[in-house]
């Protein structure tokens, strides 16, 4: 079953969505955040809105263009899932944070994992 290209952006930009949502609601509620670049752009809203609106567009454009690629090789597809996985991670990081719903170990030893990557 081959899934449509407009399900990957749809997919990506819901995922942005409610990452934005939670990790704004997160931080109502006392939470903090665990990437400093983004808890370093929290102090400044308009600053943090619209670095996150223009990593968003900057992750669709990127999107978009693997998934018009996606012809040449089936790797550009690969990297479309991988690519929209990523976004979904933190997403789903907190909503399981918010609902206080117990982790798995290994989910947040690679979240942790690609969190000291950037």
């Amino acid at each position: 079953m081959r899934v449509s290209n407009g399900w990957f952006l749809a997919t990506f930009i819901t995922a942005s969505a409610v990452d934005f949502a939670t990790t704004l609601y997160g931080i109502r509620v006392g939470f903090s955040e665990a990437n400093p670049l983004i808890a370093a752009k929290l102090a400044n809203l308009p600053a943090f809105i619209l670095t996150y609106l223009a990593y968003t567009i900057i992750g669709l454009a990127l999107l978009w263009l693997v998934l018009r690629m996606s012809f040449l090789s089936r790797a550009f597809r690969a990297f479309a899932v991988l690519f929209v996985l990523l976004k979904a991670m933190p997403a789903v990081n907190n909503i399981l944070l918010l609902a206080e719903i117990q982790h798995f170990p290994f989910a947040f030893a690679a979240v942790r994992c690609l969190l000291n990557l950037v």
